[in-house]
C-alpha cells in the first residue's frame, strides 16, 4: 500500500504527467510516420494515397517519394508504379538499401527474377547483414 501511495502522490504531483496528444499534435508528424503508421494498422491504401498526395505536394523531397514508391509496391495494387517510382528516386551518391530491397522484391512478384537478383545484390553489397534484404533475397532462389 505505501508503494501505491507514492506512486499516486508521484502521477499526481504532475512529474510523470505527460501533456496528451491532441490532433494538432497527430497531424504533426510527418507524411512518412502519418503512412508508417497507417501501413502498421493495415490501412496500406490511405498511406499510400497521403504519401502520393504528400510527393505531388513536395515533388523534390527524395525520402518521401522513396516512402511513396516502397508503399506502392507494399500495397501490391501497383508494383510497376512502385518500381518507377523507386528507380527515378536512386541516387547513385546516396544508396539506399530499403529502396533496393522494396523494388527488388516488386521485380520478383512480377516476375522479373533476373532484376530482382541484381537489386538483391546490390542492397547486400551497401548492407551486408539487413535481415528484410537477406529474407526477400532468399524468396527468390
Amino acid at each position: 500500500m505505501h508503494r501505491l501511495a507514492i506512486t499516486v502522490a508521484f502521477l499526481l504531483s504532475g512529474c510523470a504527467s505527460l501533456p496528451p496528444i491532441t490532433p494538432f499534435q497527430e497531424q504533426s508528424a510527418s507524411p512518412i510516420e502519418r503512412a508508417y503508421q497507417l501501413r502498421n494498422e493495415n490501412r496500406k491504401a490511405e498511406a499510400v494515397a497521403l504519401l502520393e498526395q504528400a510527393a505531388m505536394a513536395d515533388p523534390n523531397n527524395v525520402p518521401l517519394i522513396r516512402a511513396f514508391g516502397r508503399a506502392l509496391i507494399d500495397d501490391g495494387r501497383d508494383i510497376s508504379q512502385g518500381i518507377r517510382v523507386l528507380e527515378n528516386a536512386l541516387d547513385p551518391a546516396a544508396p539506399d538499401v530499403s529502396s533496393r530491397n522494396a523494388m527488388a522484391a516488386g521485380y520478383a512478384e512480377i516476375g522479373n527474377l533476373l532484376r530482382a537478383k541484381e537489386l538483391f545484390a546490390q542492397a547486400l553489397k551497401l548492407d551486408p547483414t539487413n535481415a528484410m534484404v537477406l529474407v526477400n533475397n532468399a524468396k527468390v532462389y
